[in-house]
Parts: C-alpha cells; structure tokens; sequence
C-alpha cells in the first residue's frame, strides 16, 4: 500500500507465499514445534493475502493449530515435548498467531479447546493405542533400541486446553532472577528470562505476567509503572505431574537467593527431545 513494490513485484511476492502455504498444507502430520512453525507461519502469510480458504486450513485442518492446542499442551500446562526451550518456544509462536488473528475479530488466546485424552502423543495415533513399542520390537523393526516413548504421564484434571496454558506452566520453574530451569534438550536456563514475558505481558491481560515481564521490549511495548516488584518474596515449592517435576525449594530464609532450589524428575519421556533420567536430579541452585 506504500507504493514500494511494483506490481510485477507483488506478483512475485504472492506467488512465494503460496508457494509456501502448499508446502505447509503437505507437510503438516504430527505433533511437534515443527508443525506449529510451519503453520504459524503459513497462517501469516494467508492473512497477508486474506485468503479465508487457506486460514481456516492452518486453524482446523490435519495437524493445525487447533490441533496442536488440544493435544500437544498437557493438562499440567507443559509441551509434550518437555523441553524448557521448545515449551516457551511454541508458547511464543501460538500467543503470536492470536496476536495476528485479533485484527479480523478472531481471538485463540482466551479460547478453551476441548482437550484430548489419549496417552500417545503421536498424531497419526487412534486411541487406545501403545505410545511406544517394546525393546524388542524397536530392534527388529529399527535395527536400535532407543527407548523413547511418546506417552503421557501424569493425572488429567480439566477438559480443556489454552494458550496460556504454557506461560503459566512455566511461572512455578523460574528462580529469583526470573530464569528458567533447564529440561531436557534445554540446557540451565535455557528457556529464557523475564524478557520472555513482554509478549505474555502484551498479549494477555494478567498482572502476574506483567509483574515478571522485564519491559524492555521495543516490539511488544507494556506499561510496568503500576507492576508490583518480582522476585522479592520467597519462591514456593511446585510440582508438575505430566513433565514431572518436583521444584523444592528451602524456606525459613529471609531471601529468595537464600533459598536453595532442587527439581527432581519423574514423568513423561518427551519423544525425541526427552532423555533417559527419570528419578534424578535435574537441576541445583545454591546460595
């Protein structure tokens, strides 16, 4: 609209967005951060060309983003995937797709999905169906024995499912400094700062993410003048039953660094970016 592109240009520009939407229409059949980047953008860029067809397919259609909602967030809030970094990282991408749907009346980020239950988090699965194969199996079908299982964990306490689901998820993980734990494929901290919560703090009217929020983003501009201080009372204890993880922490200091901070690791494996250490320790902060 600014006159900058000619018209040969905007030809050529459409044509690679389309191009792109067949490859996401193609391509999307599980349940993974790949299918929710490939269709968060292709649903981008469907809204650029408003072409309804096309958005309705990313939302509803085979391994959409619908789909990615319902099934992929446990009832503990977490990615199935159970990867700090791949949790915010698809908590990034889906608030922003609610973001781009908002101007055309649409509004996924408030929105209760009905979850699904069945334990195997493979899209392809029908329920009932074993989340893993036997050792024995795997090796003749493979050649290997990998030991990764596809099953959730962990009790089931709600019927739905939101976006917010994942911000909150991670709140109960963050230290004094507003950093994450590290799990699995994360490495310490690898889920991100404070800095993480401007895109909550802009998206979603909640204090509490406004409070965590550091305000330092340009792109998602908030207002932190009225936000309470965080990170001065002493962090409580939590726990997740479908990631599994028990946070501990210490009380009876005076400080939040005073206090020590334990997790313990027991739940769902993660598919392919779990690894092999229920029952450990996972993670240790010390003042």
């Amino acid at each position: 609209d600014a006159g900058v592109f000619t018209p040969k240009d905007r030809e050529k520009i459409e044509n690679a967005f389309r191009i792109f939407i067949d490859i996401a229409r193609s391509k999307r059949n599980d349940l993974s951060n790949w299918e929710v980047s490939t269709t968060t953008g292709a649903l981008y860029v469907a809204l650029a060309l408003q072409d309804w067809e096309a958005v309705e397919a990313m939302l509803e259609g085979p391994a959409g983003i619908y789909h990615q909602i319902r099934s992929g967030i446990m009832d503990d809030g977490w990615w199935w995937e159970l990867s700090t970094g791949y949790n915010m990282w698809c908590a990034s991408m889906l608030t922003n797709a609610g973001l781009a749907l908002r101007p055309w009346g649409m509004d996924i980020l408030e929105r209760k999905f009905p979850a699904t239950y069945h334990e195997n988090m493979k899209a392809t699965a029908q329920p009932g169906q074993r989340s893993w194969r036997t050792p024995e199996e795997e090796l003749e079908q493979t050649g290997r024995i990998s030991g990764i299982s596809y099953a959730v964990w962990g009790p089931s306490h709600r019927n739905y499912r939101q976006v917010r689901d994942l911000w909150d998820a991670a709140i109960p993980t963050m230290n004094e400094e507003g950093q994450m734990i590290g799990l699995n494929d994360s490495h310490a901290h690898g889920g991100g700062g404070r800095g993480r919560f401007n895109l909550a703090a802009y998206a979603f009217d909640d204090r509490e993410y406004l409070q965590i929020a550091d305000g330092k983003s340009l792109v998602y501009p908030i207002d932190k003048e009225d936000a309470e201080p965080w990170g001065e009372e002493l962090l409580p204890s939590a726990r997740a039953d479908n990631v599994g993880v028990a946070i501990l922490r210490s009380q009876g200091v005076d400080t939040p660094r005073e206090q020590y901070q334990a997790v313990l690791k027991y739940g769902s494996h993660g598919g392919h970016h779990g690894h092999w250490d229920r029952t450990q320790l996972v993670y240790l902060r010390r003042f």
